[in-house]
């Protein structure tokens, strides 16, 4: 007959057997939940490493994606997932997706100073236009939006319930040609990673279409997306650079290129108008007659001491440092389009005289 301290000691067994049982159990879930929180934040970081890569390098690459996170969510500039949250180094505007991410650099250039991002798509992602105006500025419009998004994308239009795409070398093929053509709003069902763009200078959107929606109003040069709460809210843009990023995030996306863009913008006007100063002495010292050690001099038109020892400014640095010294002013209002383009003609200018390679 068992007793009741041998019926004691397998109790006791009993409850130390499933105390270490479930104490291992704990030990491998938390080993396992560390594993998977190590391999996303790896993933995140790598995503991170392959944007710094394209961006310095400007070859487009690949990136495998996100498959095993429940959320990845980017708000520039960081990306936010189950993973935590990580600031990325370089700008990067960014569809969120769980699968294959392309990745493609687009700068803008204006001689003096060059403004980089990178635009990461999903492989299969589309980029539909609807246009209610069929112009050439409209068309040449698209053109540049879709030359500078990365080619892997699709493009296409959408008439109606009629919506078809194309690699981007069919769809400027088919662009150049679409002279007569006229678009209907679009009413079609659309796929997973889909943007539609409408162009038109008129009021509303499709009563249909609202989710992965952007209008561009090219007479008011205002983008619009609808917010959370249902509402489009817009932003003004100021070059196709902005289109291309609103396309990609929204307006969350264009208030991040404008912040970073502007305060690169100002360092680099600062950094080149004190250069450019430094520079044009350097030309007429460099020029001044007789020189000895100057086999060819600068153009006159660069600046130069004469032979009596006299200093003669440059025209072209001049006016050049001139517009440098009102885009500098300008950047406190933040209306300075006008002024940078003026400066990057200015520059041309330099460029053309032989003052700047």
């Amino acid at each position: 007959m068992i007793s009741v301290f041998q019926i004691f000691r397998v109790l006791i067994g009993l409850i130390v057997f499933m105390f270490v049982i479930s104490f291992f159990l704990r030990i491998a879930d938390m080993y396992s939940y560390t594993q998977t929180m190590g391999n996303k934040i790896d993933a995140v970081n790598n995503f991170d490493y392959t944007a710094m890569q394209t961006y310095t390098s400007g070859n487009p690459s690949e990136f495998p994606g996100f498959k095993d996170f429940e959320t990845v969510v980017y708000e520039p500039p960081k990306i936010k997932s189950d993973a935590g949250q990580k600031t990325l180094t370089v700008p990067v505007f960014f569809m969120p997706t769980k699968g294959e991410v392309s990745l493609e650099r687009s700068c803008l250039d204006f001689g003096w100073f060059r403004w980089c991002c990178v635009f990461a798509f999903p492989k299969s992602a589309k980029v539909l236009f609807t246009i209610g105006e069929n112009t050439p500025e409209t068309r040449a419009l698209i053109r540049k939006v879709v030359e500078n998004l990365p080619g892997s994308l699709e493009f296409g239009f959408c008439d109606g319930t009629d919506a078809r795409s194309s690699d981007r070398t069919q769809f400027l093929l088919y662009l150049d040609g679409s002279a007569g053509t006229t678009h209907r709003p679009c009413e079609a069902i659309l796929p997973d990673y889909c943007k539609l763009v409408t162009i038109n200078a008129s009021a509303g959107f499709s009563s249909r279409i609202k989710e992965n929606h952007i209008k561009i109003n090219p007479s008011s040069r205002d983008v619009y997306e609808f917010n959370q709460s249902g509402f489009p809210e817009s932003r003004r843009y100021r070059d196709w650079m902005d289109i291309a990023v609103f396309i990609t995030g929204g307006v969350k996306a264009l208030d991040y290129r404008n912040s970073d863009f502007s305060q690169e913008l100002a360092a680099s006007a600062g950094i080149m108008h004190e250069r450019s100063l430094l520079v044009q002495q350097r030309i007429k010292d460099y020029n001044r007659q007789p020189c000895l050690e100057c086999s060819t001099p600068l153009p006159q038109a660069c600046g130069w001491t004469d032979q009596g020892g006299a200093a003669h400014e440059s025209t072209a640095y001049r006016d050049f440092i001139s517009s440098l010294q009102r885009l500098k002013s300008a950047l406190t209002s933040g209306e300075y389009q006008s002024q940078l383009d003026d400066t990057a003609l200015k520059y041309d200018e330099l460029k053309n005289q032989g003052c700047e390679s």
